[in-house]
C-alpha cells in the first residue's frame, strides 16, 4: 500500500470538489433565474463550450437533485475514506477498494455525461470536464495505492 497515492487521493478530491460546489451554484442560480440568477459566466471557451446549456437540462439532475451536488457528495466521500485510511492504516486497503471501485463506475457516468453532452445537447461544460478528469485520475491514483492486479484485490475481500 502507498501512502504518497493516497495522499495524492486526497487531494485530487478535495480539488475535485471546487467545480461540483460552483456547478451547483450555478444549477441553482440557473433555475432561479427570473430572481436575477445568473449562469457559468467565469470561463468563456467561446463556441460549442456552454455549461448554462449542460446546467440546464434534464440529464442536470437526478431525482430531483443536481448531477453537480452528487459529484461534491461523491468526492466528499472519497475524501473521507482516503482520510480514514490514512488513519487507520491497517485497515486501510478494503476502505480503498471500495473507494476504487466507486472511482471506476464515476468514470462510465461521466462517460456517459460526456456523451449527453457532446452529442445530445451538443454543448460542453469545462467545469464538467475538470470533473471528469478528477474522476480519471482518481481512478488512477486509488490503483496506484495497491501493489496488487486487480484479481488480487477482488481476492482479499473474500478473505
Amino acid at each position: 500500500m502507498k501512502r504518497t497515492a493516497l495522499i495524492l487521493t486526497l487531494f485530487i478530491a478535495l480539488f475535485g470538489m471546487v467545480p461540483s460546489l460552483y456547478l451547483t451554484k450555478v444549477h441553482y442560480n440557473l433555475k432561479n433565474a427570473q430572481e436575477g440568477g445568473t449562469g457559468c459566466d467565469i470561463l468563456d471557451f467561446g463556441d460549442g463550450f456552454e455549461c448554462d446549456i449542460v446546467n440546464q437540462s434534464p440529464w442536470s439532475e437526478m431525482f430531483g437533485i443536481p448531477i453537480a451536488f452528487l459529484g461534491f457528495l461523491f468526492y466528499a466521500c472519497v475524501v473521507v475514506h482516503a482520510f480514514a485510511a490514512l488513519l487507520q492504516w491497517k485497515h486501510a486497503e478494503k476502505m480503498l477498494i471500495f473507494v476504487h471501485f466507486l472511482t471506476i463506475l464515476s468514470i462510465f457516468y461521466s462517460a456517459y455525461l460526456f456523451y449527453i453532452a457532446h452529442v445530445v445537447l451538443d454543448a460542453l461544460c469545462i467545469f464538467c470536464i475538470i470533473m471528469y478528469a478528477m474522476n480519471i485520475a482518481l481512478c488512477i491514483s486509488t490503483k496506484m495505492c495497491f501493489q496488487k492486479t486487480y484479481k488480487e484485490l477482488v481476492q482479499s475481500l473474500t478473505l
